[in-house]
């Protein structure tokens, strides 16, 4: 996985221009939030494989019984 830029230390931070800071901002930003899209998706699809596995068990139980 790609991971977000680092923030650079204040010395190099201050000789950006606003511009180059508001970019490294956005690419943090933009980073930050496809890790908590990914997070979240991976933990819809656990749930759903969970559900998915509890039905199954059910229904197998079912015709045994």
């Amino acid at each position: 996985m790609l991971s977000a830029p680092a923030f650079p230390p204040f010395e190099q931070w201050q000789a950006m221009s606003e511009a180059e800071q508001d970019a490294l901002i956005s690419r943090i930003e933009m980073a930050q939030r496809r890790k908590r899209t990914l997070a979240r998706l991976l933990a819809g699809l656990a749930c759903a494989a969970a559900a998915a596995a509890g039905i199954a068990a059910a229904l197998y139980a079912h015709l045994l019984g």
